[in-house]
């Protein structure tokens, strides 16, 4: 299939989120929103994007502010948390809803590991714009895993090196100290699938089966020998569940 890649950046509240669309000829179509991990890019979806938009979907990727070393995006890791990427994955989706090649009943998010999470948690904000989610490796052990790193609240520094190699700022931990995760992405209804690696040891596959037992529609599929990030083989099997997912949610 014919189609462009196009940057579409985007300012608002102060913020440039900087993206890519790849966008198919024609028609509206359906749009796959791809959000990346922790201290990673937009590069991270390219290979996905390709597989989707052979497969006939219109493709967004974009950059979390402060999102990592190598974000386009405006913001500085020290000012970014994973409430500052809901905030702006909320912001990409109501300005994709403008776009003339987006069919705006079917819009999906595909979060990944960090991305995962934030993907999570404005599904359940935003129900209404979208159709579906799609989660790879979410890290929903992320508070937890602040907690172990840090005594309290109060011990908390103005600037860290959370998990010892990305520098984060006081925000960071602040932002989900008192945050109950669980508690909010259950409200989310609509069709979920989630993927994980039986090997990911960063981002246990444990927070991923809870999650799939307090939706109330989804699909859980263990991506067996995969660690956190899926190359060669589980690359492969992850598309195939996406696409599959995709071919069964679309009106």
């Amino acid at each position: 299939m014919k189609y462009e890649v196009k940057e579409i950046p985007i300012d608002k509240n102060d913020k440039h989120i900087y993206g890519k669309a790849y966008i198919l000829k024609g028609k509206k179509r359906p749009l796959v929103i791809l959000a990346h991990g922790l201290a990673s890019s937009h590069k991270e979806g390219i290979l996905y994007a390709e597989k989707l938009v052979d497969n006939g979907y219109n493709v967004y990727l974009f950059d979390f502010c402060g999102g990592g070393p190598k974000s386009k995006s405006s913001g500085k890791t020290t000012e970014m948390s994973i409430m500052t990427e809901v905030n702006d994955l909320e912001i990409v989706i109501n300005q994709a809803k403008t776009w003339d090649f987006v069919d705006t009943n079917n819009i999906f998010i595909i979060g990944s590991s960090q991305g995962g999470i934030v993907a999570a948690i404005v599904a359940s904000r935003c129900m209404k714009d979208i159709k579906g989610l799609i989660l790879k490796y979410p890290a929903f052990a992320i508070p937890d895993q602040v907690h172990e790193q840090f005594e309290s609240l109060e011990s908390l520094p103005e600037v860290a090196d959370i998990f010892n190699w990305l520098t984060v700022g006081r925000i960071y931990a602040e932002d989900i100290w008192d945050y109950d995760v669980y508690e909010e992405i259950k409200k989310y209804n609509k069709p979920t699938l989630i993927l994980h690696g039986d090997k990911d040891i960063l981002a246990p596959i444990s927070y991923s089966k809870k999650a799939n037992e307090l939706y109330p529609n989804s699909e859980f599929y263990t991506i067996k020998g995969a660690g956190h990030g899926f190359t060669g083989e589980a690359f492969d099997k992850s598309v195939k569940y996406i696409l599959d997912y995709l071919k069964k949610n679309i009106d």
